[in-house]
């Protein structure tokens, strides 16, 4: 039993202590993708028993599973530590109230480098504040990572004054 015990320990440990130490957005991330994953499938579970429809509970197995992959996709990320992260201060947020997904952030770094990103509109950034970018490691410059799905998130950095 011990053994079992201590085995259990070795295995267990280093997960926790990992998912311990990840940002916040990635932790989020899986957060709402396991609530998505458990309300498309008790849906189509539902919908399945209740009203014979047993397309639709393959259906929702099949995008519950989908759903699935991506959030041990990003466990993995998470676990192996498998992110860069770029910092900086917002000097310019431009093209947000137009038409279209994006719009363009203008980032200082602390090294004294402007880099022009693209964000989603879904992820909302302040002129003037500093915020840490999340991205899958690639080659290239980070302009495309947006366009792929190599962009993991963005979170507030509290300005240490």
């Amino acid at each position: 039993m011990n053994k079992i015990r201590e085995r259990v320990k070795e295995f267990f440990i280093p997960i926790l202590y990992e998912w311990h130490e990840a940002p916040g957005v990635l932790k989020n991330k899986i957060y709402i993708l396991i609530g998505l994953l458990i309300i498309v499938f008790l849906a189509g579970l539902y919908a399945g028993l209740k009203y014979g429809a047993e397309d639709f509970l393959i259906l929702s197995a099949c995008l519950s599973l989908a759903v699935g992959f991506k959030v041990f996709g990003i466990f993995r990320v998470i676990m192996k530590r498998n992110y860069c992260s770029m910092e900086g201060v917002i000097k310019k947020v431009k093209s947000r109230l137009r038409l279209g997904r994006f719009y363009r952030v203008t980032v200082l770094q602390e090294d004294g480098t402007v880099e022009t990103l693209l964000l989603d509109k879904n992820w909302r950034v302040n002129e003037d504040g500093s915020y840490r970018f999340f991205f899958r490691p690639g080659s290239g410059n980070l302009g495309t990572f947006f366009y792929s799905d190599s962009f993991l998130g963005v979170e507030e950095v509290e300005k240490c004054e």
